[in-house]
């Protein structure tokens, strides 16, 4: 999985670009946003200021987008 910390939307879509709409994400509680795919996560602004977003290398249908805050914060 590799991880990404995008500072605004643009770099977030940027990231999600090739994934599929109807992937699925996993939120972290701690990070307040809500979120059950790809597709609704790109809708979401302003992005959350300190989180890391795991982006799967397959893109399986198992495949799962994980969104958490960034450790230490």
């Amino acid at each position: 999985m590799m991880r990404f910390v995008p500072k605004d939307r643009l770099q977030l879509e940027a990231a999600l670009d090739l994934l599929p709409d109807d992937m699925l994400v996993e939120v972290h509680p701690s990070v307040g946003i809500s979120a059950e795919t790809v597709a609704a996560l790109r809708l979401i602004d302003p992005i959350p200021a300190n989180i890391v977003v795991g982006i799967p290398k397959q893109r399986a249908p198992e495949s799962v987008v994980k969104v958490d805050k960034i450790a230490g914060l």
